[in-house]
């Protein structure tokens, strides 16, 4: 028998309470977030990226794509916009036919007061305008206007094999 609180409980009643409390942090640790953390997933139809050849002709460091898509939340109502701008900055790299893009994206909601800012750099194959169909990359939430003021988190981007996309933001507390 043990003594909590000035009671005595048993040995399966305490195996069991440590139990429960076992259980429920794994689940706060299985989900990464605390109170407050949520996710949102948007996606968006096959992107068109407009390129521009900067500096030396040909695939080179500096050279830009940029793109502006209608974005849907998923299980709401609440469409939006992103705007992208991917620019190189390191060719052949980690790896032949392999480059480094380095890419801003602003997910603009309802009116485009609401605003989530992606930052952070992705491996790209040098034919490609975007990366891999079945491809993820990850990159950091910078920050974030109105309703998202002070953002922080991470963004996963999925392309999609039917060619579409799929950004879920993991937005933390």
């Amino acid at each position: 028998m043990s003594v909590v609180s000035g009671r005595r409980i048993g040995s399966r009643a305490l195996a069991a309470a440590v139990g429960a409390l076992v259980l429920a942090l794994a689940a706060i640790t299985i989900t990464g977030c605390g109170a407050g953390a949520r996710t949102i997933a948007v996606t968006h139809g096959p992107v068109t990226l407009v390129y521009a050849d900067v500096g030396d002709p040909g695939p080179s460091v500096g050279d830009t794509r940029g793109t502006e898509t209608a974005t849907q939340v998923e299980g709401s109502q609440v469409a939006g916009r992103l705007d992208a701008i991917l620019t190189t900055t390191a060719i052949d790299s980690p790896s032949a036919g392999v480059e480094v893009r380095i890419g801003h994206l602003v997910f603009a909601f309802g009116d485009g007061t609401d605003q989530i800012v992606v930052d952070g750099t992705s491996l790209y194959p040098s034919a490609s305008a975007t990366i891999a169909v079945g491809a993820t990359t990850i990159r950091p939430i910078v920050g974030g206007s109105g309703i998202y003021a002070g953002a922080r988190g991470y963004a996963e981007s999925t392309h999609l094999d039917d060619g579409t996309w799929r950004h879920v933001l993991h937005l933390q507390p």
